[in-house]
């Protein structure tokens, strides 16, 4: 009973798969009958870090974080997500007089901060391609004391490898007088 069920039901399938191919008549023309296939305009962000003078104006500049076609890419907006530290992260002003310049933009951070800020690109389209919009974050640090960015340690390693390191016996002479550092652990 069930099986004469499953079979009828798998024929009457097949019949209108069969069916649903035939028909619609011939146009005489080999071309298909939708309109022009719209292209997007390429454009991605990815997320980064930059370094900024306290009590500066600085520019955080975010061509190395943008990619695009052809025609490039363009920032749309900028917004302050998040700060920690004892300074006082600027805002970007978008609109008229805009802070926004080319690939990046302006900003003065107030004393020792790390900023994170928001942005948002949109591809330049040509002819035929319709824009396309992307969205990452930059982290701005502001160092009342110096350059906030330590050189690389160079450690090898294998995937699923444990391996505990001392950073400030890596870096020897470059780490930096009067900072302390806090130990982490990242895996």
């Amino acid at each position: 009973m069930i099986a004469s069920k499953l079979n009828l039901l798998t024929s009457l399938m097949l019949s209108t798969l069969l069916l649903s191919g035939c028909g619609g008549g011939d146009s005489g023309s080999d071309s298909p009958a939708a309109g022009p296939v719209v292209e997007q305009a390429p454009v991605s962000a990815r997320d980064g870090f930059n370094v900024v003078a306290p009590d500066e104006p600085g520019y955080v500049d975010l061509s190395s974080l943008i990619e695009s076609g052809t025609a490039g890419a363009k920032v749309t907006d900028i917004y302050l997500e998040s700060s920690q530290g004892s300074g006082e992260c600027g805002q970007v002003q978008t609109g008229e007089g805009s802070d926004i310049l080319g690939l990046g933009f302006n900003v003065t951070v107030e004393g020792a901060a790390i900023c994170e800020y928001g942005y948002e690109v949109e591809s330049i389209a040509l002819s035929g391609q319709t824009k396309t919009r992307a969205r990452a974050k930059v982290m701005v640090a502001s160092s009342a004391g110096g350059s906030a960015v330590l050189p690389p340690i160079s450690i090898a390693m294998a995937i699923n490898d444990v391996n505990v390191t001392d950073v400030e016996a890596a870096l020897g002479t470059d780490f930096p007088a009067g900072y302390t550092y806090l130990k982490i652990l990242v895996c």
